[in-house]
């Protein structure tokens, strides 16, 4: 049986097809200046208030390059600079505002944010210099990241950006009791114009969630703070990137799929890298000669790492495929992308890289949900166009009235076609999404 699966596992497999389509579509993409990528200003966002965050980025981004595939996890503990969060000494009333204000807002936040205009002021005040360095990495025209190489390799800060997001937005919500109406277009332009280029370019699935997951909270919020304004000035406020449905690269999940594929592609060959056990007993792990080639072949009895990496990108690939569809399409995809990864595995006993297809099953689940949260963005958009535009007109929360505006606006949902629902108990517009439960739910209150 040994000789049989030597025999069947003698050799590795070149690039497939798909794993060649990946990596030339992460070879591709254009180089650009350091001070132009928001990546390199964000790996340095969190760094403290003195600091250059473009320069740590770059220090930091530098550091993570020069540790190799076996670096070991600790190694990465400790990044260059001192990093911190930014909620660490607020007072207790900012943090009593915060508790009561989660994403999504609902009326209670409303109310509060009302009643807080000190608190809102203070939190201003405070943290100013966050919302600067905010505004600072979302004017950056570029997202271009690096695909880590080690799983421990850590990410940009991305719950510290989100802080100075929260910020920005409370920055527009007290120009809008102003009733400065430009500066809060201009505001909520900014943050809108920056996440959706992030979802576009986005290169690893982590980044393309983050994206959405501001997406999210930027229409949620904006919504209050449009709201606060007078009837008249709504749709004067509303960002121009409101008007524009999400576009194919927005969608598409190709590109992070790329960039999944390659984070695998560097555990799996990192794994079958590492010295063989019978290397080191023999007393000479870095041996060229006749131990190194027998261990390396009895390691492939058990995985085959481009073969591995093959059907990453091969499942990956079709899963892309399978979800490039028209909106109105894409719940069907999901359901069946969903149904054949609940399907037992009937492959049966693996004699060619057993090691490899396990690991491969492993690190490739089902992206359908990933997908379906994406696309779910453009009925959020809709449904907050839907309720500023309504909200301009002067239109009453009266339940009858509300459904027949509903069913006479041209947005409606992108996957039915149907008019959006209104829900008498919170007056507010709502979108259900494909996600399931409570995230897939979306009320703008009216």
């Amino acid at each position: 049986m040994t000789l049989l699966m030597l025999a069947i596992n003698w050799s590795d497999r070149p690039p497939s097809a798909a794993a060649q389509k990946f990596q030339h579509i992460l070879d591709s993409r254009p180089a650009v200046s350091d001070s132009d990528n928001a990546y390199v200003y964000a790996q340095g966002f969190a760094i403290a208030r003195p600091l250059d965050p473009l320069a740590w980025g770059r220090k930091r981004i530098d550091w993570i390059d020069s540790m190799s595939d076996r670096t070991s996890a600790s190694a990465f503990d400790h990044p260059p600079g001192e990093y911190s969060s930014f909620g660490k000494y607020r007072s207790q009333p900012i943090e009593k505002l915060g508790d009561v204000c989660p994403n999504p807002p609902g009326e209670v936040c409303y109310d509060a944010m009302r009643n807080a205009d000190a608190v809102v002021a203070e939190w201003l005040l405070s943290e100013g210099w966050v919302l600067n360095r905010y505004r600072a990495l979302i004017s950056r025209p570029v997202w271009r990241e690096e695909v880590p190489r080690h799983t421990s390799a850590p990410f940009p800060p991305y719950s510290e950006m989100l802080e100075g997001q929260k910020l920005l937005l409370l920055r527009a919500w007290q120009l809008a009791d102003r009733g400065d109406v430009a500066a809060v277009r201009a505001l909520l332009g900014e943050d809108i114009r920056f996440w959706r280029m992030v979802l576009a370019s986005a290169d690893v699935l982590l980044t393309k969630m983050i994206a959405t997951a501001a997406m999210d909270r930027h229409f949620a919020w904006s919504n209050l703070v449009l709201r606060r304004l007078p009837e008249t000035g709504v749709d004067e406020a509303v960002p121009e990137s409101w008007l524009r449905p999400l576009s194919g690269p927005e969608l598409s999940m190709e590109r992070c799929f790329a960039g999944e594929w390659r984070y695998s592609h560097h555990m799996v060959f990192g794994i079958a890298d590492w010295p063989d056990l019978w290397q080191v007993a023999a007393g000479d792990p870095d041996s060229g000669g006749v131990i190194t080639q027998l261990t390396r072949r009895a390691q492939g009895l058990l995985l085959q790492p481009q073969a591995t990496s093959n059907i990453t990108a091969d499942t990956l690939l079709a899963t892309s495929d399978v979800l490039r569809v028209p909106l109105e399409e894409l719940p069907r995809a999901v359901e069946a992308l969903e149904r054949e990864a609940r399907a037992p595995d009937e492959r049966g006993i693996q004699l060619y890289n057993p090691v490899g297809v396990i690991l491969a099953s492993v690190a490739t689940p089902s992206y359908a949900s990933y997908a379906a949260r994406v696309a779910d963005l453009e009925g959020i958009r809709r449904a907050a166009l839907l309720t500023a535009r309504l909200r301009n007109r002067g239109a009453m929360p009266e339940p009858r009235q509300m459904r027949r505006l509903l069913h006479e606006s041209d947005l409606r949902d992108p996957y039915d076609g149907e008019p959006f629902a209104w829900s008498n108990d919170s007056s507010a517009i709502v979108f259900s999404g494909l996600e399931s439960g409570d995230r897939g739910r979306h009320a703008f209150l009216y």
